[in-house]
């Protein structure tokens, strides 16, 4: 059996949404329980992790820099294939912009392995999710919030995702 980490992904941590998301996502995502708070996924798969060296490191520091917090709010729950419920950020351009920028700098790394068409920002609530889990989010809505770091998150042998560097944006080091 390996002991070696098995994957990456970089995330926009949402704090401001656990309070309204964090049961469910507990009892219905197997991100959460693995260790992965409530984010909007910019880019995963990312580099296998025995691969993140000083350069990529140093990359990603210089992209995220580059980029300044923003504001945004997770508006409503939105579906995918009437299974995956999600919150939805506005704006979502800017997750967008810092995916395309990723891709443009590590272009092995396709979101998602290249499985969807296009980019959808989105914070996940749950794998099955029901029309019951709709009727307790509503009232939490909209969640303000700003993305001002993100992470680099590493998946160990033991499954458990775990913060490996962060990156604030709109700064050096």
């Amino acid at each position: 059996m390996s002991t070696e980490p098995r994957s990456s992904a970089l995330l926009v941590p949402v704090p401001e949404a656990e309070p309204l998301v964090a049961e469910l996502r507990l009892a219905h995502d197997p991100a959460a329980a693995a260790g992965i708070p409530a984010h909007v996924t910019l880019l995963y798969p990312f580099v296998e992790p025995s691969s993140i060296g000083d350069q990529a490191l140093e990359d990603l520091r210089t992209l995220f820099a580059a980029s300044t917090p923003f504001r945004f709010q997770l508006l409503e729950t939105r579906w995918f294939s009437e299974e995956v419920l999600y919150l939805a950020p506005e704006p979502a351009a800017p997750f967008v912009w810092m995916t395309e920028r990723l891709v443009s700098r590590f272009p092995a790394c396709t979101p998602y392995g290249g499985a969807f068409d296009e980019i959808v920002p989105h914070l996940t609530v749950a794998m099955r999710g029901s029309r019951e889990m709709v009727a307790e989010l509503r009232p939490g809505l909209p969640v303000d919030a700003v993305a001002a770091e993100i992470l680099l998150m590493i998946e160990g042998a033991d499954d458990r995702w775990s913060v490996r560097e962060r990156f604030p944006l709109g700064k050096r080091g």
